[in-house]
C-alpha cells in the first residue's frame, strides 16, 4: 500500500474521498426526502407517479453503489479504513495542537492549546476510562447535564475512528454483501433469492445513515486537520425539490379555481 508521506498528496486523496462521501450523501438525502415529500405532497406526486417511482429506486441503488465505493474491498481499491491506517502512519503530518492565530494591537500571535473533544453519548465505551477518573469539578459539570471533555492527542483521534469503524463493521460487511449479490451482478443462482439475501444480510435506513455519517466525520476531521477547512455534508441548496412542489401546489390551486371560474362556482 502506498505510503503517501507527501502531504500534498494525502490532502488530495482525502479530497477525493470526500468528493465520493459527498456524492453517496447527496442521493441518501434525496431517498430520506421522498417520505416526506410524499406525505406533504401527495397529491402533486401523483401527477408524476412513474417519474417519483423511478426515481427513488434509482437513488436507493445510488446511495447502496456509491457508499459500497467507500469500503471496497478489492485489490486494487482503496477504501476509508486503508485511509485511516494511512493517516496514523503519517501522523506526523498532523498538528500536536490545536493552533489559533490571531492579531492584537498590530502584532501577531499563534495561541497553542491540547486538542479538546466532547464527548458523544455513543462514545462512552471508548472514554469510560476518562468519565470514571473525572474530577470533582468534571462530576459536577457533567452531572448537570453537560457532555464530558477530553484532551486528545492526535493519535487517539485515530483510535477513536478506528474503534468506531469497528462498531460498524458488520453493517459494513453487510452493504458489500448487498451491492455484490443484488446491486452489482446478475447471478443467475441469485436472481430469485433476493428476499433469502437481504434476510440473512440486513440493512437497514439507520445503518446506511451511520456508515455516512461516519464516512463523513473522518474525511472532514482530516480536512479540517490538514486545511483548517471544515467541508459540508450536503449541497446547501438540498431543499429545492420542496420549493419545486411548492410551486407545483400553487398551481394546482390555481388550475382548480380556473375550473370553478369556467362551472361558475364563483357567482353568488
Amino acid at each position: 500500500m502506498k505510503k503517501y508521506d507527501d502531504l500534498k498528496e494525502l490532502k488530495n486523496l482525502a479530497n477525493n474521498f470526500y468528493e465520493k462521501v459527498f456524492e453517496a450523501n447527496s442521493y441518501f438525502e434525496i431517498v430520506k426526502q421522498f417520505e416526506e415529500m410524499n406525505s406533504k405532497f401527495n397529491d402533486e406526486m401523483r401527477i408524476s407517479s412513474f417519474f417519483y417511482s423511478y426515481t427513488r429506486n434509482a437513488m436507493v441503488v445510488a446511495t447502496i453503489m456509491e457508499t459500497s465505493k467507500l469500503y471496497d474491498k478489492s485489490s486494487q481499491s482503496i477504501n476509508i479504513k486503508k485511509f485511516i491506517d494511512i493517516c496514523y502512519d503519517q501522523k506526523h503530518q498532523f498538528p500536536k495542537q490545536n493552533q489559533i492565530s490571531y492579531k492584537h494591537e498590530g502584532i501577531d500571535y499563534l495561541d497553542k492549546r491540547p486538542f479538546r473533544h466532547s464527548v458523544l453519548p455513543e462514545e462512552m465505551e471508548f472514554f469510560q476510562k476518562d468519565y470514571d477518573n473525572r474530577d470533582a469539578l468534571e462530576v459536577l459539570f457533567t452531572n448537570a447535564g453537560n457532555p464530558l471533555t477530553v484532551v486528545m492527542t492526535i493519535e487517539r483521534y485515530f483510535d477513536l475512528f478506528r474503534w468506531k469503524y469497528k462498531r460498524l463493521e458488520s453493517k459494513i460487511e453487510y452493504l458489500l454483501k448487498q451491492r455484490n449479490k443484488i446491486y452489482a451482478h446478475n447471478d443467475e443462482n441469485k436472481i430469485f433469492k433476493i428476499d433469502e439475501i437481504m434476510n440473512k444480510y440486513p440493512l437497514h435506513y439507520n445503518d446506511v445513515e451511520a456508515i455516512l455519517s461516519f464516512s463523513y466525520e473522518f474525511i472532514n476531521f482530516v480536512i479540517a486537520m490538514l486545511t483548517g477547512i471544515n467541508k459540508p455534508i450536503r449541497p446547501i441548496n438540498f431543499q429545492d425539490w420542496e420549493n419545486t412542489l411548492h410551486l407545483v401546489k400553487v398551481g394546482l390551486k390555481h388550475e382548480a379555481l380556473e375550473y370553478e371560474k369556467e362551472l361558475g362556482f364563483d357567482q353568488d
